[in-house]
């Protein structure tokens, strides 16, 4: 996934600390974070940010942006659609939340992801949506939002089994 060359890539362990470093784990230490690590519930949601594997046979669906109740529309900032997103892959605690959507396409070595997002009828709707191509360094458009809201694709950084 992505270069090796690649930020995502980039070995930490000899980095220097940040100066705010402690802080920063005390914040965390006291906050009321919890692990999504996909195991169990959270508010009666299922845990964790599923994702979608899809080959050259899935096929594109449209993605239509819009805001509603829970966020605003940044489709000026999102990929336009079709994406090879199956109707029926996993949303992020079924929908509560930032229903986050990944869908990683193995063939093509592409990552589509959308946010606040569901099914409607036969296409999504979503408040934003990204696509990323996993043979590249190239990086999303400086101030373009993406599903993580920093233009930053979120699968790289899952944790996986």
């Amino acid at each position: 996934m992505f270069p090796a060359n690649n930020p995502w890539h980039l070995d930490v362990s000899t980095a220097k600390v940040d100066t705010f470093s402690t802080q920063n784990i005390n914040q965390f230490a006291t906050a009321s974070l919890h692990p999504d690590f996909g195991a169990g519930q959270w508010n009666g949601a299922p845990m964790g940010i599923p994702y979608a594997v899809v080959c050259a046979k899935q096929p594109a669906i449209n993605v239509v942006y819009r805001g509603n109740s829970y966020d605003g529309n940044y489709g000026a900032e999102s990929d336009p659609g079709p994406f090879p997103i199956p109707l029926n892959a996993p949303i992020e605690s079924n929908g509560n939340g930032d229903s986050h959507v990944i869908a990683v396409d193995m063939d093509g070595k592409y990552l589509y992801e959308l946010y606040n997002a569901q099914v409607v009828g036969d296409h999504w709707e979503a408040s934003c949506g990204a696509k990323f191509d996993l043979k590249s360094n190239y990086f999303r458009t400086d101030g373009y939002t993406s599903a993580d809201a920093a233009g930053l694709p979120i699968y790289p950084g899952l944790i996986r089994y």
